[in-house]
């Protein structure tokens, strides 16, 4: 799907929130990642902006957004770890709509800093960094338990098999070809 048609969803959906936050001032698709889903940042007239998480194209093949039949996105495996990681006291960016009709979750835009970005800083802020991704991850580790957990995350365990697509698919997205 070209960057065109993805900026079209955005736009689309876009005029649903108008409602809430006036007329659009400016859409920017965000770059690519490893993963079928496109990621755009809407500036409404109030100076609010958030992110419009558009889901993959109805044609895209099951595999390719996580193995069966794509669920309602009140029920999308997104939205059920978010209220999960939410219900540990995990600080995960809010939701603040489900637009079902163009497919796009309305979320709270974190600003434009990305990891990246704090890790070339200094090795003072790469510290720091990762400090608090180290706590982050042990809040989770404490407080997470297998009978809490959604059934995705159950049934997504760990395994060799799984540890070794992440790596390539890191390596094919993250580092290229």
């Amino acid at each position: 799907m070209n960057s065109i048609l993805w900026l079209e969803r955005a736009e689309k959906s876009a005029f649903i929130r108008q409602k809430t936050h006036g007329s659009i001032k400016d859409i920017s698709l965000l770059p690519p990642h490893a993963s079928l889903r496109r990621y755009a940042r809407i500036l409404f007239s109030d100076n609010c902006s958030e992110i419009a998480m558009l889901m993959p194209p109805k044609s895209a093949k099951p595999e390719e957004f996580g193995g069966s039949l794509r669920p309602q996105l009140t029920q999308d495996p997104f939205v059920k770890i978010q209220n999960w990681l939410r219900s540990l006291a995990i600080s995960v960016p809010e939701l603040y709509a489900i637009d079902e009709q163009n497919d796009v979750l309305w979320l709270e835009d974190l600003g434009k800093t990305d990891f990246d970005i704090w890790l070339n800083k200094s090795q003072e802020s790469r510290i720091t960094s990762y400090q608090r991704a180290l706590d982050v991850l042990l809040t989770l580790q404490e407080r997470a338990t297998y009978e809490s957990a959604p059934e995705i995350v159950k049934t997504r365990l760990f395994s060799l098999d799984l540890q070794r697509w992440e790596l390539d698919h890191y390596i094919e997205w993250r580092i290229g070809e």
